[in-house]
């Protein structure tokens, strides 16, 4: 379970496909309120790979997270993974 505000957590996003000729490689998110945009990831084997930082998780809700890798000739999304972000409570 992550808190809000918490930071330090990495992401992981299995794809199960080859991303060695990755050339840019995102995790899409939508958060509770309906904003979307991106973290850049790092590619590891079939895996995207993210550290959030300060400010990331900003709000209590439903994210959806979703890969996204771009290489010289395809683009791949991964299905949509949902998570829950609560409060802290004190």
């Amino acid at each position: 379970m992550m808190h809000i505000f918490d930071y330090g957590v990495e992401i992981r996003l299995d794809t199960d496909a080859d991303l060695s000729t990755a050339q840019e490689a995102r995790i899409l998110y939508k958060k509770p309120s309906g904003k979307t945009g991106y973290w850049n990831a790092v590619v590891d084997g079939d895996t995207l790979v993210y550290l959030t930082q300060p400010g990331d998780i900003d709000e209590a809700g439903i994210w959806i997270l979703q890969s996204y890798v771009r290489g010289i000739t395809y683009e791949l999304t991964g299905k949509k993974v949902f998570i829950m972000v609560k409060e802290r409570v004190a």
